[in-house]
């Protein structure tokens, strides 16, 4: 029989009954050996976070600024305690609800029915979120991420100290590269070097001031994109460093083609450097700019935001006499282009925002000879914005994180779409080397995939120790 909408549910230990609870107020016990309702009775409404208590015989939940127990046998109410928007942290074995809520102080409290403890802060000043009693425990979820214990006595006067699961002081990767061999990673200013999963990276140098890199030949190009730094070239062993360019905002966006940089400064300027001579041949302003990108000596193409008088976000600029021709795709905003394994081809993301926004991966096809001819090829389509979205080519496939969940490997001849395993963070960006595919996350960490077999082998991260820990 359906129960209805339903936010609390438990089986029996034989699992052949089973009790529901939900928003109507309404107690259902079900026999699951015939699907039959065995009894049914009706208590108050609305009730939010309902938890079952007291050997299952009591359910306590918020209502109207007070936790309410109600008798889980006949739905009469048996008591209720004022409380501020309570965070439900009781146990089934528990004779009184326990809960977490703030005091006029904005400290948090346990409360354990009529009884709380003094008021503490969390070490990181975050708001619990969530809460689970453990035997003596209360293990607190926080807005930050964080993961605390604390005991579960109460007390009216103490309060033990919060002991974190997590290290606070974590160490994150900010970026990712490699050169197919090797995956370079470069956090807080220093470079790893991994030859893949199973044993810790080996620390090749420090003292950089970049958040991003690139394989640049034999050597790294390093960059910030949100510090006013120099554009530097880095040798692998970090003893040669050499400034190329001077930005004169953080660096957007950049990318590699020979001996040449092509690079987006804030979301104005476009700069083109030659790192043999550190000189700029070409530069261009404009407004919204979001990538660059060399597509032959002397063609670059630029992603933007279209505008009413510029209603194209993409065009292609002619960097030997400075002319701009706009190419016929049609978006609000293109961004995160990159070059496809086509020599002609380019991957990037775009976005349209008519009845309702979406973000599509796309393949452009140009011939700078023939502006007319310009083809795009929808390769993945995401029904609302994503503008973090990145992608990498991969011969004649594409490996995206377009869609905010798991990474995502695009066959572009047949559109067949193989999804990745997520590890415990959502994917920032990937890197391919010759056996693996390496995925940067967004909470900093690394997780290793088998290239040929997409499985997934293994997440790491650098604690706060400078330990390197994979699991």
């Amino acid at each position: 029989t359906a129960p209805g909408i339903v936010s609390l549910s438990i089986t029996g230990a034989s699992e052949t009954s089973m009790i529901t609870f939900g928003p109507s107020g309404r107690i259902r016990y079900t026999d699951l050996s015939t699907q039959n309702e065995k009894a049914s009775y009706a208590g108050p409404g609305d009730i939010v976070g309902p938890v079952l208590l007291n050997n299952n015989l009591n359910i306590a939940g918020f209502k109207d600024d007070a936790v309410l127990v109600l008798d889980a046998t006949s739905g009469k109410a048996l008591s209720f305690y004022p409380a501020r928007i309570p965070v439900m942290a009781t146990q089934e074995n528990d004779a009184q609800p326990v809960w977490l809520e703030k005091n006029e102080a904005d400290e948090w409290i346990l409360r354990r029915g009529p009884v709380s403890t003094v008021g503490f802060v969390i070490p990181d000043k975050s708001n619990v979120t969530s809460a689970l009693g453990m035997g003596d425990q209360i293990i607190l979820g926080t807005d930050s991420g964080m993961i605390y214990s604390m005991q579960g006595k109460n007390d009216a006067s103490t309060v033990t100290a919060l002991l974190s699961y997590v290290d606070a002081s974590s160490l994150g990767i900010d970026d990712i590269v490699s050169d197919g061999s090797r995956l370079f990673l470069l956090s807080n200013g220093s470079v790893f070097i991994s030859s893949g999963p199973g044993k810790a990276p080996v620390f090749a140098f420090d003292g950089l001031g970049a958040n991003r890199f690139a394989v640049m030949n034999n050597s790294l190009i390093c960059w910030s994109t949100n510090q006013t730094l120099p554009v530097i070239t880095v040798s692998f062993d970090g003893e040669t460093r050499t400034i190329i360019y001077q930005p004169k905002e953080g660096v957007r966006s950049l990318s590699i083609s020979g001996s040449l940089i092509a690079m987006i400064e804030g979301n104005s300027f476009a700069t083109v450097i030659d790192t043999t001579s550190a000189k700029v041949p070409f530069s261009y302003s404009g407004a919204g700019l979001q990538d660059a990108l060399l597509f032959s000596q002397d063609r670059m193409v630029v992603s933007k935001s279209s505008t009413l008088r510029s209603p194209y976000p993409l065009i292609l600029i002619n960097t030997r006499t400075g002319e701009t021709v706009p190419l016929p795709v049609s978006g609000e905003l293109c961004f995160g282009i990159r070059q496809s394994a086509n020599e002609r081809e380019i991957n990037g993301f775009l976005v349209k925002a008519n009845s309702s926004s979406s973000t599509s991966l796309v393949t452009i096809t140009l011939d700078p000879q023939s502006i007319s001819s310009v083809a795009v090829k929808t390769e993945a389509l995401y029904a609302d914005e994503d503008l973090v979205a990145t992608v990498l080519a991969d011969g004649d496939k594409l490996i995206t994180n377009l869609g905010k969940n798991a990474l995502v490997e695009i066959q572009t001849k047949n559109g067949t779409q193989t999804v990745f395993e997520r590890g415990y963070s959502l994917p920032l960006k990937a890197a391919i080397m010759d056996q693996f595919l390496a995925s940067l996350n967004y909470d900093g960490s690394l997780t290793w995939f088998d290239r040929n077999s997409g499985a997934l082998i293994a997440s790491a991260s650098i604690t706060g120790t400078g330990a390197w820990k994979e699991q």
